[in-house]
């Protein structure tokens, strides 16, 4: 009796691999899949960071502003022309405000390396309660008080915190209502990139 052929008892094993024509399809998907989808993630992070900080359609000279510190030191914006300026309007009494003090302090200690002026603006708040709340509370960037309000009515907000980014030609070029975490990197990054020279670095 003659013995089967083992060739065809065994199971044929399958190729793991697909033929030619499928991957060169997978090719193709994973190319229209990226070519589809990476510019619309980069999109999506455009439009996060213009919201966190908007971009001013119409730029406009910063309105002039000259405030005394705590200790009296007078310090004129105008004075500061050729370096970026944050200016943040807040008071004590605005809960988003204090919350956002932490996140403004880091930020300086990023900023200030790179000649970025950072100036908070203690609007019509009551000047006791203003230096409890730093001595609490301290920071090392200027406050600057405007007890009667009246530096704040000239820049386009109805309330705080709002945030104002100048260009070293002077210019208001982004604005932010509301609170933010100013020491995220989007928000440091597009900050930093007003810079006219790396000299300021």
């Amino acid at each position: 009796m003659m013995s089967p052929d083992p060739t065809l008892l065994s199971p044929r094993r399958r190729s793991t691999q697909p033929p030619e024509s499928g991957r060169l399809a997978v090719a193709l998907l994973a190319a229209l899949f990226l070519a589809v989808f990476l510019p619309s993630t980069h999109a999506a992070e455009r439009l996060d960071i213009d919201l966190l900080l908007q971009p001013l359609v119409q730029e406009h000279q910063a309105p002039a502003m000259r405030l005394p510190d705590q200790q009296g030191n007078e310090i004129d914006l105008q004075a500061l022309r050729g370096r970026v300026v944050v200016l943040n309007f807040w008071a004590t009494w605005c809960a988003p405000c204090r919350r956002e003090m932490p996140a403004l302090e880091r930020a300086w200690q990023r900023l200030q390396p790179h000649g970025v002026q950072l100036l908070a603006v203690a609007t019509q708040d009551d000047p006791q309660m203003l230096a409890r709340f730093l001595e609490r509370n301290p920071v090392t960037f200027p406050v600057l008080l405007d007890e009667s309000g009246e530096a704040a009515q000239a820049w386009p907000f109805s309330g705080i915190p709002a945030t104002f980014v100048i260009d070293g030609e002077g210019r208001v070029v982004y604005r932010a209502l509301g609170e933010r975490e100013w020491d995220s990197e989007p928000v440091l990054g597009r900050i930093l990139g007003l810079r006219q020279s790396p000299e300021t670095d």
